[in-house]
């Protein structure tokens, strides 16, 4: 038969977002524990009393900080800013453009540029200051889409960590709970690169200071 604390823990366990708050103390108990009354009730085919799912909730914490307390390590945080991110459709000439944009930009001293290529999109974060440069390389291209008053945050990593499952995700939901917009990440080998809204770059960086810069 299946226990109480063990139901609570399968109907958590199915939602990594619940557990985190659970973990963080986000989680109002008292009010999750009547929301999932019945379905402990069916899982362990007994009537089941609120406050014996709250005291169960309250021993699963202790039991997910040592299984969910993160291990992801930073080691170097980079802000580059201001940035402007544009994106053109695809066509012919884009690979040639690109090489020609990379090879203009690359001579400027502290330039910043990163291009993503889809299918049908070309997406280029630039440094505000070089957009007018970028633009040309496109000629008459009209971007299909474009915004400013970005901030790249750009995070450095052991490589220890490529094998981990979800390690660089731990950063990412940790800045998307407190409802900032993750506007593009990009990653290579051991780099994690957050692009968000300037106004939020503060407080991305104070989360990442507090939560995974390695000591």
């Amino acid at each position: 038969m299946t226990s109480i604390t063990d139901a609570v823990r399968g109907i958590i366990q199915n939602n990594s977002f619940l557990a985190e708050c659970l973990r963080l103390n986000l989680l109002n108990t008292s009010e999750y524990a009547r929301q999932i009354q019945l379905e402990v009730e069916a899982l362990t085919f007994k009537v089941v009393k609120t406050q014996t799912i709250v005291t169960s909730l309250n021993r699963l914490k202790t039991e997910f900080e040592a299984k969910l307390t993160n291990t992801f390590a930073v080691d170097d945080i980079q802000l580059k800013f201001p940035i402007t991110d544009i994106v053109y459709a695809q066509s012919p000439t884009s690979h040639q453009k690109i090489a020609i944009l990379y090879a203009d930009i690359g001579k400027i001293n502290n330039n910043f540029l990163n291009v993503i290529e889809g299918n049908t999109e070309t997406n280029i974060f630039v440094n505000s200051g070089l957009l007018a440069q970028a633009k040309s390389v496109f000629e008459k291209e009209m971007p299909i889409f474009e915004r400013g008053n970005l901030a790249a945050v750009i995070l450095k990593f052991g490589s220890e960590f490529i094998d981990v499952p979800g390690s660089t995700f731990s950063v990412l939901r940790m800045i998307s709970m407190q409802g900032i917009n993750l506007i593009e990440v990009l990653s290579t080998y051991t780099e994690l690169t957050i692009f968000i809204d300037l106004n939020d770059s503060q407080k991305v960086i104070t989360i990442i200071q507090e939560g995974f810069l390695r000591k």
